[in-house]
């Protein structure tokens, strides 16, 4: 949609009919219309308004870009540099990704490092919190670039906020993390065998052994290397994505599929009679 501007007589005619949270317009212009030139059709937030349309100089564009600038700022001082992510207010477009479903070729390919130097980039930091936001959305623990159509070495997992620190121990310690170009190295024998599931492979369940403890090496999204031990859920977790970025599935883990099952069998037959955590990703 193109960013024309509107005219006066627009704006007023149908200030009331659109409502805009903004706390810098709000503390303003909440009882006033705004002028023509203080607002356009489209702009750099997608502030859509539904009316017509009439031709206007092209510095009330400017000023808008300059307005909608100072609501970015007010918006991301107000929530702090934590929900940020430090490293630049990129949350504000977070979108639901499409995620890829076994088959598709990106789920069989290895995937590429990524440039350290490139971590911060907006480009990165907002496929990194995309990808927290499709994990939520679809109720997983975990997803990995090639799931949402990169084919990137990055993969976010974890439970609720929370530091990484030097060890991961029960589920409810999981905290949620973003790990680049991470390298695992299995503690004991894939031994332990849990149930798992995938979001690309929707609504199938199954047994697949694992190692009960991993070292990880990684950069996290700030770019500083980082190092810990995980055992338990969090292991588990972690090898899942981790396989993800090898182009390896759960299945391909299975020692057999006599567990292989429905998601709606599963709770009928195995849910109730089994303790293990369930690794959704």
């Amino acid at each position: 949609m193109p960013d024309t501007p509107v005219s006066e007589t627009s704006v007023t005619a149908h200030w009331k009919l659109v409502h805009v949270w903004d706390p810098v317009l709000t503390a303003t212009d909440a009882h006033d219309p705004p002028k023509a030139d203080a607002v356009t059709a489209d702009g750099p937030v997608g502030l859509f308004l539904n009316m017509s349309r009439q031709p206007e100089p092209e510095s009330a564009r400017t000023r808008l870009t300059a307005r909608v600038d100072r609501v970015i700022a007010n918006i991301s001082t107000s929530i702090g540099p934590a929900a940020r992510g430090q490293q630049g207010f990129y949350n504000l477009r977070m979108a639901i990704l499409k995620v890829s479903r076994l088959g598709h070729p990106v789920l069989r390919t290895k995937a590429h490092p990524v440039d350290p130097k490139s971590i911060t980039s907006p480009g990165i930091q907002r496929l990194i919190d995309d990808m927290f936001d499709t994990m939520r959305e679809y109720s997983g623990v975990g997803l990995a670039a090639p799931q949402v159509h990169e084919g990137v070495r990055l993969f976010v997992a974890g439970l609720r906020p929370g530091t990484i620190g030097p060890e991961l121990g029960e589920a409810g310690e999981m905290p949620l993390m973003a790990l680049i170009n991470p390298e695992i190295t299995l503690v004991g024998k894939p031994t332990e065998v849990g149930w798992e599931g995938c979001l690309s492979i929707p609504d199938i369940r199954g047994r697949v052994p694992r190692a009960p403890e991993v070292k990880v090496k990684a950069f996290d999204r700030a770019g500083k290397a980082i190092a810990f031990t995980a055992k338990g859920f969090p292991a588990r977790v972690i090898q899942h994505e981790y396989d993800h970025l090898d182009g390896v599935l759960f299945l391909d883990r299975m020692g057999t599929f006599e567990t292989l099952t429905y998601l709606e069998e599963y709770d009928r037959y195995w849910g109730r009679h089994d303790d293990d955590e369930e690794d959704d990703d």
